[in-house]
This record gives C-alpha cells, structure tokens and sequence, in this order.
C-alpha cells in the first residue's frame, strides 16, 4: 500500500489533557465502537465529566462533542464520554484534525475569589482583591491522532476580564493575587475600587462575571508536520457583591 503523505484515510482517536496536577493521574480509556472510537478518562475516584467538572480524584479531559465552544460563554454541555468518528474513507489532514482537537479543549470556567469574600461586604473606595483560582487557570491540550499523525491544540490563558457592574471594568494579564492574611502589605495584582454602592441595585448586590480568555495554537507531527493558530476562546462565571458605604460621623469631645 503506498504511503500517504498529508491525508490519510483512516478513523480518528482523541485524546485530551491538562497541565494541572488534577489530571495528572487520570488514565484514558478507549474502547472500540462500531462507527469508530471511544476515547474517555478517569481519575482514581471514577469517571467524570470534563473542563470543570470534577470527581473525588481530580478533574476529567473529556468534553462532549456535541457543539463546538464559543467564546464569552459557558463551557458546553458536558459528557463522561464522546464518540467521534471521521470515516475510513475521508482524507484527514492536519487542519482537520487540529479542528476536532479545538472541540474537545478541556477550559474551566474561572473560580472567582475576591477579598473581602463574597460573602462579606465590600467598601466604597476601598480596593476588592481579585483573583481566579490556580485550578482554572494554566494551559490546556487536547491531541487528535491517527496512524502517523497527531495534531495538538494548546490553549494558554492570557487575561482575565472582570465586569464589575457598576460600569466599571478591568482586564488583568494574570490570574491576580490570592489574599493571604499572613502577608498584609502584599499589593494586588488585580483589583476594583468600587466608587458607589449596590443599595441601589434590585437584589442589593453587583453581579461581577469574570471572564479567561484563552490563545490557540496547534502543531502537527508524524507525517506531516506543521502548525497554526485558532480563533481565541473565553469561558466565564458569575458572583455577586454587596459594596457599602460607610459615613464617618464627627462627635464633640466632652470636656
């Protein structure tokens, strides 16, 4: 059989994975399927879902094949497993298989923490520490592969934007700085100063949505090899604040 340099005829394995510590014990498990191949994962706790979803062992590579992300939204609907076949008459090339990859990105939604906590009130004037948490942040692949080629995708994250509903916002290049208690004069690297409160507001509270946006990239090997980039993608998630105002008031010394 000659060879085929670029396109190859044959069905198509996906594998993803993370750089976080969550996964990094997670075991793919494939299993053959009538329109192709199975491709799943699970952690020491049982299998999960993928992106944010988690188990008692870590978090899942796996997400569901049903629609691809889009940005500025929540992750997809999730699976514990998806099948995805490209049939054994179809030439794939890099571009094709980079594509599949780009589907099965494992992003989290960020994890919103803020100082004072959310479930304290902030102060006018006085800066609120933001920050996502280290598990939603730090880069993610997903690898789709068939005999003598593999394309990885890459999605590092490079901001976050935070909408603080008040009409203010702020875009940080970085996960920002978690609070710690124990080291007070530590600055924020990313923060708000809220300059009215949220009586106003029909709940009493902002609701703040931080959004991570995430650079593509792909490169190809086996074969062919090659690389590119893909349209950025953005996962986000909500929380919501209460800013008071807090009055000094003056009282005469008593002498």
């Amino acid at each position: 059989m000659p060879k085929l340099i670029g396109p190859v005829a044959v069905a198509m394995v996906l594998l993803v994975s993370t750089a976080t510590a969550a996964v990094a014990n997670d075991n793919p498990i494939v299993g053959e399927k009538p329109g192709g191949v199975q491709v799943g994962a699970q952690g020491s706790g049982g299998s999960a879902g993928p992106g944010s979803g988690h188990d008692r062992g870590g978090t899942s590579a796996m997400a569901s094949a049903s629609s691809p992300p889009s940005g500025g939204t929540a992750p997809a609907p999730l699976a514990p497993t998806a099948v995805m076949t490209i049939g054994r008459a179809t030439l794939v090339t890099p571009a094709m298989l980079a594509q599949q990859a780009y589907r099965f990105l494992p992003l989290p939604a960020p994890g919103i923490h803020t100082n004072p906590p959310a479930d304290r009130e902030q102060l006018v004037w006085l800066p609120t520490w933001l920050w996502v948490s280290g598990a939603s942040w730090g880069t993610r692949t997903a690898t789709a592969s068939i005999p003598t080629l593999s394309v990885t995708v890459t999605a590092v994250p490079v901001t976050v934007a935070w909408t603080m509903d008040d009409g203010g916002r702020v875009v940080c290049g970085g996960p920002g700085t978690p609070f710690d208690a124990a080291h007070p004069a530590r600055q924020p690297s990313c923060a708000y100063t809220y300059q009215r409160s949220s009586a106003g507001q029909p709940t009493g509270r902002f609701t703040v949505t931080a959004t991570t946006t995430w650079t593509i990239t792909w490169t190809a090997g086996g074969s062919v090899t090659g690389g590119g980039t893909l349209p950025p993608l953005a996962r986000s998630a909500q929380t919501t604040l209460a800013v008071a105002e807090v009055q000094a008031i003056n009282t005469p010394n008593d002498r």
